[in-house]
């Protein structure tokens, strides 16, 4: 899958024993009663590559309705290092998440917002060291963008941990960072984008 657009999404469709590109876009979408789902069954002659492409749609469809509501004077502060942001978190492919903790209140310009980040990686990348270390060189720079914004303050050096490693209790305290949701997650190995007929 290719997440280049936070409201687009690449993706391949196995039918009838060939693979196929497929695009979505989020307000391309219809409403269907329940009731039409259980005249047909599952069609076997189609249907995702397999569990990693599924966790991706799933997610990008859920990010649609969880966006992370940041505080807005906390927006304004990281909109100073939006782009040397991007160009930091772009490369960091394998990393299927970044999580914030912060407060969620508006603070006054003269108060400094305390903010720690955990990168997160799907557990089969995170076990291959080759991976990992090249994702932790990588975090370096995310590190230096964030410690250059005026107003934020690091607590710590951001953590890099497995998905099999993040709790549930971490998901209540943490906030999906999800403004960078589109332009991580990729492997270029497995997958070739721009699709063709895509600018």
């Amino acid at each position: 899958m290719y997440l280049r657009n936070p409201r687009r999404l690449h993706f391949h469709l196995q039918i009838n024993g060939q693979r196929r590109a497929y695009m979505a876009w989020i307000w391309d979408r219809y409403r269907l009663p329940r009731k039409f789902f259980a005249q047909w069954p599952p069609d076997d002659t189609r249907g995702l590559l397999g569990q990693d492409e599924q966790d991706v749609l799933v997610s990008w469809l859920a990010a649609r309705y969880e966006r992370t509501a940041l505080p807005d004077e906390l927006q304004r502060r990281l909109s100073s290092i939006r782009d040397r942001l991007k160009k930091s978190v772009k490369p960091l492919k394998e990393v299927s998440a970044l999580f914030l903790e912060c407060s969620d209140q508006e603070f006054s310009a003269n108060e400094v917002y305390r903010l720690r980040v955990k990168l997160v990686m799907p557990k089969k990348y995170y076990d291959q060291p080759d991976r990992r270390q090249a994702v932790e060189q990588l975090k370096v720079r995310l590190t230096v963008a964030l410690e250059q914004c005026s107003g934020i303050t690091l607590e710590e050096e951001p953590e890099l941990l497995s998905e099999l490693e993040f709790s549930l209790h971490d998901a209540r305290i943490w906030r999906r960072w999800t403004d960078f949701d589109y332009l991580s997650y990729q492997d270029h190995a497995a997958h070739q984008a721009p699709y063709p007929g895509e600018r």
